[in-house]
């Protein structure tokens, strides 16, 4: 991710209530039970209810780390921007070189006690050994399951054959528990710490690298009324915390369908 540079640091503003804050480097929070408009980048952007989010550099993790939940987030859903050829010719965002993510606390993040990481991989075979044998270890964590998301059109067929090697009809998403969790521990974590079968699961691909909300595929697999964080998002969702450098990407209001 590239670092946030900015001499005058953008205003976040709420329509109703007025509230200004730093858009950047501050844990923005919407407390209430209903969506609300706001003011961010000179665009009118859609905040879900009771959600959080903090637009900040990755070197810049203070805010969020001071509004962590006890005991740490139920569940971190990741996507983080992979170094790839695609993504630098096309330049629809940032990538982070792979060993940047060594740095990032995941142990202070997420429950060390029946936590749950779920994080998206890219196909190359590189990457998945640097996960397996570097990234997973140095974060406390084992993986526990694999979920793919098989591509479809609107029609119900696959947006490209399976054996094409260069453009595959899927993605991966990584299940991964703290070492801790797997151990045969006191009831709380026998209860929480329920296995995840692999899956297959089917969607259509909206616009370029967005994933489909996990959430309701997720919360069966973690305790009632969850708290959970997404990083490196591009998007706010109801009841979560969200950090990115561009966390308002698709909440702009000209993405929704209803009038506010």
């Amino acid at each position: 991710m590239q670092k946030l540079r900015s001499v005058v640091k953008p205003k976040f503003q709420y329509h109703d209530s007025g509230a200004v804050a730093n858009l950047f480097d501050t844990l923005i929070k919407n407390t209430n039970d209903a969506e609300r408009v706001a003011s961010a980048f000179n665009k009118q952007v859609l905040i879900p209810s009771r959600c959080r989010f903090l637009i900040s550099d990755v070197t810049r993790l203070q805010p969020l780390l001071a509004g962590v939940p006890e005991g740490g987030f139920d569940c971190v859903v990741m996507d983080p921007p992979w170094e790839n050829k695609s993504a630098k010719r096309s330049g629809h965002y940032p990538t982070l070189p792979s060993r940047h993510l060594l740095s990032v606390p995941i142990a202070r993040l997420l429950k060390q006690e029946g936590g749950l990481l779920a994080m998206w991989v890219t196909n190359r075979e590189r990457l998945r050994r640097f996960v397996d044998q570097e990234l997973l270890p140095k974060w406390g964590l084992e993986q526990v399951a694999t979920w793919f998301w098989l591509k479809v059109t609107n029609s119900g067929q696959l947006v490209s054959p399976l054996e094409v090697a260069h453009r595959r009809p899927y993605e991966v998403l990584l299940l991964a528990r703290p070492r801790s969790s797997n151990a045969s521990g006191g009831a709380v974590c026998q209860e929480q710490c329920r296995a995840v079968p692999d899956m297959v699961f089917f969607a259509v691909p909206g616009d370029h690298s967005r994933k489909p909300h996990l959430g309701r595929l997720l919360r069966r697999h973690l305790p009632a009324h969850p708290a959970c964080l997404e990083m490196f998002a591009r998007e706010l969702g109801a009841d979560w915390t969200s950090w990115g450098n561009e966390t308002l990407h698709f909440q702009t209001l000209d993405r929704f369908s209803a009038p506010y």
